[in-house]
């Protein structure tokens, strides 16, 4: 049992100073490190979405390890309940991208492409329902808005 118990204590009290002791060791192939991997360069992690270390830059936000593009989220879907069966999406930045509409089975109603105009009104008249707005710019980023119609 005493040996049981040392054993015990070595281990815990060991492991955290092990466990901190571990890091990353890049190849001289893939010198540069970010997010816990190992690129050729910046702009390969970059293109990786992955901008989190070593000063590399972003028109994004980096919060707890996730790169966030603040600008497709700034997209907005009014009138919020529509009561008409119509929308406009609010696209300040003046994205490009793609506008899926799907009702709750996941089932894609209507899809729209944004040019860059800031306001986008949907052609389609939409059944009263719940539906989801899947946003899709050319970078590949995704934001998902919840539209209500009511009639």
């Amino acid at each position: 049992m005493k040996k049981l118990a040392i054993i015990v204590l070595c281990m815990v009290g060991f492991a955290p100073v092990a466990m901190s002791q571990i890091s990353l060791q890049c190849p001289s192939c893939r010198s540069f490190e970010s997010c816990g991997q190992c690129w050729v360069d910046a702009a390969e992690a970059t293109a990786a979405g992955c901008a989190a270390a070593r000063g590399v830059t972003s028109p994004n936000t980096v919060e707890n390890g996730l790169e966030m593009n603040l600008g497709i989220e700034q997209i907005s879907v009014y009138p919020n309940p529509s009561q008409d069966g119509f929308f406009t999406l609010g696209n300040p930045e003046g994205f490009v991208g793609e506008v899926k509409v799907a009702d709750l089975s996941g089932r894609v109603v209507v899809t729209y492409l944004l040019q860059g105009e800031r306001e986008f009104h949907a052609s389609q008249k939409l059944k009263a329902g719940l539906y989801f707005i899947l946003i899709n710019d050319k970078e590949g980023h995704l934001v998902t808005k919840s539209l209500m119609v009511i009639q």
